[in-house]
């Protein structure tokens, strides 16, 4: 649990990072209706997970937003009010999910390419034209690290799911204040 301040995102150390894919499960179940348990047992599908591991060689890290200082997310959505910057909750930037267009925009601006652009299940009254044949259009929205949002505690701290569910703790919550000394200290220079 961290406290909120200016400009937070996780931070990966991939010196821990064993590649165990826990963040992964975690942020899914976290953003789904049911716990990991559940899901197994009843054979649901939980949502995309918003992070991703990855191997670059021998490192194994994890992608995820950042919450870039200039947003390019923000700037390319071509409808208002998508995608903000929540300033009272540690500067997150998050997307509406109901409201998105699944246009890609943001996905194509986003630097990291931390943006996943999922297919929606069509709503089954929807899915049919007049004529009653199903319409063919592909229905996506864009999904990205939000620091689990909606979890924020009433004494206003983060319980990400992916911090939580980490083994090793190589997955902490930072702000860009804090990152150098964090990058630092991974890289043996502190």
């Amino acid at each position: 649990m961290n406290k909120l301040s200016d400009n937070l995102f996780i931070f990966i150390n991939h010196n821990e990072c064993m590649g165990c894919h826990s963040c992964e499960l975690a942020c899914a179940a976290s953003h789904s209706d049911y716990d990991i348990q559940t899901a197994v047992l009843e054979g649901i599908k939980l949502q995309p997970s918003r992070n991703t591991v990855i191997k670059v060689g021998n490192i194994t890290t994890v992608t995820q937003c950042t919450s870039c200082e200039d947003a390019p997310c923000i700037e390319s959505c071509p409808v208002d009010d998508v995608i903000d910057r929540y300033k009272d909750f540690g500067g997150v930037v998050k997307i509406d999910e109901e409201k998105c267009i699944g246009c890609k925009a943001c996905a194509k601006a986003c630097p990291y390419d931390s943006i996943n652009m999922v297919l929606v299940a069509p709503d089954p009254q929807k899915a049919l034209a007049a004529n009653g044949k199903k319409k063919k259009r592909k229905k996506f929205k864009a999904l990205k690290c939000d620091l689990c949002f909606d979890m924020i505690g009433d004494d206003n701290t983060f319980n990400c799911a992916c911090i939580e569910a980490c083994p090793t703790k190589a997955i902490i919550l930072t702000d860009k204040n804090n990152h150098r000394t964090e990058a630092h200290k991974m890289g043996g220079y502190l």
